[in-house]
């Protein structure tokens, strides 16, 4: 009954006010301040746990997360924020393969993380290993002062973050955010779905951007080790790929990467590697591929790409 009331009450004032008009924006900026919204979830996350109910809302403000390790850190969020919507209500255990990602942390050195969003894996990482330097990287204004302020806010010290577009050199390009458009009075957008390319997104707001490449970049910096790098780039994960030749050869890093259809063929540096097994990742499992020329794709285009040597290490999530 309690979920009724909170689902009917939000649909009906959704539905009677039109959702370009001014008081629709004003509603919006009563229930996603902070402070009201910390109210409102709280509500919701209490019948959720109690009576089943299932009510979901987007977060906004400063919220306390647990770690799959339940290790305590901070993400300042807003309601645009896919990732932090989730694990408020479902927990960092089922979101993506946190805990996988979080047993790489422990073993690695290094972590680049590439296409950071609200920060998630950037503060897990030292979160998890306040030994590790993590690299974190975002064209995205809005992921970029994100990032900036959950680093400042869970005092790392090993956390370097830049607003970078990584690619296969140095130069400028033309990055598109994603705005999402029921929350256009708020100037930061996490919609996850922004990129260098312009073909398959819808439009929102345009930058000119600086790229780099990791190569470049791990040289510049003078990483000595690079032992996991994450690329959630949008499409832009064969051309980050291409970028890091000199840094793979040199590491052989564990590589998480997202392959939408048709992208595997373009990842031919690291298929042509023997030192590299290719897993399909999926609800926190590994399972081998045969033939990655021969992917039948499902709504898992997640991959992992393990040197031989540390596969060992990770032997607990191979299925």
């Amino acid at each position: 009954m309690i979920q009724d009331f909170l689902t009917l009450f939000y649909k009906t004032i959704s539905y009677l006010i039109s959702p370009t008009s001014f008081m629709i924006t004003i509603f919006y900026k009563i229930i996603y301040n902070p402070a009201v919204n910390y109210i409102i979830r709280n509500i919701g996350f209490f019948f959720n746990k109690t009576i089943k109910t299932n009510f979901y809302f987007p977060v906004s403000g400063i919220i306390k997360f647990r770690s799959p390790t339940n290790k305590s850190f901070y993400l300042k969020t807003n309601e645009t924020c896919f990732v932090t919507n989730y694990l408020f209500w479902k927990g960092t255990y089922n979101y993506e393969s946190t805990p996988l990602y979080c047993q790489i942390f422990k073993i690695s050195r290094s972590f680049l993380d590439i296409g950071s969003n609200v920060g998630l894996f950037s503060i897990l990482a030292e979160v998890e290993n306040p030994n590790i330097r993590t690299d974190s990287f975002d064209p995205s204004p809005s992921s970029y002062y994100f990032t900036s302020i959950n680093v400042k806010f869970n005092k790392l010290k090993n956390t370097y973050v830049n607003r970078l577009a990584l690619t296969d050199k140095k130069s400028e390009v033309i990055f598109h955010e994603v705005l999402l458009k029921k929350y256009l009075y708020r100037n930061y957008h996490l919609s996850g779905a922004s990129s260098i390319y312009s073909d398959f997104i819808q439009k929102g707001r345009e930058y000119k951007v600086n790229t780099t490449s990791i190569d470049e970049y791990v040289k510049e910096n003078k990483l000595p080790h690079v032992d996991f790098i994450k690329i959630d780039a949008e499409r832009a994960e064969p051309l980050i790929i291409k970028g890091a030749t000199k840094t793979i050869q040199r590491f052989f890093p564990i590589i998480y990467c997202e392959i939408l259809f048709g992208m595997m063929n373009e990842m031919n540096l690291i298929l042509s590697y023997k030192e590299y097994k290719i897993f399909h990742l999926k609800n926190n499992r590994l399972y081998p591929v045969a033939d990655p020329y021969n992917l039948i794709y499902d709504a898992d285009h997640d991959f992992l790409f393990i040197p031989l040597a540390k596969i060992n290490m990770l032997e607990k999530f191979i299925s």
